[in-house]
């Protein structure tokens, strides 16, 4: 066998991250018919695949000049061989003119049912949003009646655009739960149906890859219509909605969230949830921050000595005004901007007491 390398570069559609993380379980599988579908989906080009073919011998009728798992395994080690893709960026983005995006109505409405239609015809909805074939048409009222008794909001699929015009946000963000849940990322394709140009069947599906996917491109509608929520892959949270401040400080509560979420019992973990969940109002924010202050409070000696008698004032705010307790002497006259705030920085200050744990020598 003549060994040669990957042409490259190639142009990856999907985060490196990403594609690094399926590509190494593609590898793990020891399945050469799951590499293809794996390139055309997480690449731009539209020759990769070809490449990949010709080097292990499938097409071209030339000599075997590479194994399929060490090809892709190649696109791994050596950096050369990938690039980030870039999209264009045109006159309007370049010079600020672009339209503002909203997080309700027909922006996100609009995007969240393109995705859905594309990841359908790629297979990823087997159970949830099965492609129609011309043999084996899809009984779409049970399809629907599965989702109702799933979901309980009224939802008749396929989903529209107009129909998602129709709902409101609250039925909207519960179905991208749904179709979470339900994302399964299929790794190759058992056959083609070449008649009525049916298309495509897919196999081996993975609902861990699905899920992974699917939060990416959501997160990426999300993000561009400035929506106050997103879709988090904590433990405790994944695949749910939670309301985000679109600041550094979300990755702070990502990472508190990840380091702590295999703990059920961890307090602070379970109040960034609370605090975040998409329906929390006053009294679950409130008591969010009581859990906090309490974590805080039970590690006040050493905070004292971090802060030194500065430490009293973040529990003047938990004594003083209506976290902890309800009198008449309480200060109630601060919205949920306040609270905002004293969440950030208990939540900080948990960080930093965690931090330390760490530390050379803290043991």
């Amino acid at each position: 066998m003549v060994s040669t390398m990957p042409e490259g570069p190639y142009s990856l559609a999907w985060p490196a991250d990403l594609f690094e993380w399926e590509a190494k379980r593609v590898i793990n599988s020891q399945r050469s018919d799951n590499v293809p579908l794996l390139l055309t989906e997480a690449f731009v080009d539209a020759d990769i695949e070809r490449d990949y073919l010709v080097d292990i011998g499938i097409i071209g009728g030339g000599a075997v000049r590479h194994r399929p798992m060490q090809w892709l395994q190649d696109l791994l080690q050596y950096p050369d061989l990938t690039r980030p893709y870039q999209g264009q960026v045109y006159w309007a983005q370049r010079h600020g003119l672009a339209a503002q995006a909203s997080a309700s109505g027909f922006d996100l409405a609009s995007q969240f049912g393109a995705l859905l239609t594309e990841l359908q015809g790629r297979g990823y909805f087997p159970t949830a949003l099965p492609r129609e074939c011309v043999d084996d048409r899809v009984s779409w009222e049970a399809v629907s009646a599965r989702a109702r008794a799933a979901t309980h909001v009224d939802v008749s699929l396929p989903l529209t655009v107009p129909a998602l015009n129709t709902m409101d946000l609250d039925t909207i963000y519960t179905l991208i739960e749904y179709f979470h849940d339900e994302a399964q990322r299929p790794r190759r394709i058992e056959r083609m149906h070449d008649y009525a140009n049916c298309g495509a069947h897919y196999g081996a599906y993975n609902r861990e890859s699905g899920s992974v996917v699917y939060r990416w491109r959501i997160n990426q509608i999300l993000d561009a219509v400035n929506a106050p929520v997103r879709m988090s892959a904590a433990p405790q949270e994944r695949g749910r909605l939670v309301r985000v401040s679109r600041t550094p400080l979300d990755d702070l509560a990502e990472a508190e969230l990840e380091g702590r979420g295999h703990d059920p019992a961890d307090e602070v973990a379970h109040a960034i949830q609370t605090y975040r969940a998409r329906d929390a109002g006053l009294p679950q924010k409130r008591a969010a921050l009581a859990l906090l202050a309490g974590v805080l409070e039970s590690r006040r000696g050493e905070l004292k000595t971090v802060l030194k008698d500065d430490e009293r004032d973040l529990f003047n705010i938990a004594n003083n005004f209506a976290i902890r307790h309800r009198n008449a002497n309480q200060r109630t006259e601060y919205g949920e901007d306040f609270l905002d705030w004293i969440f950030w920085g208990y939540l900080s200050t948990a960080a930093l007491l965690s931090a330390l744990d760490v530390r050379p020598g803290s043991e």
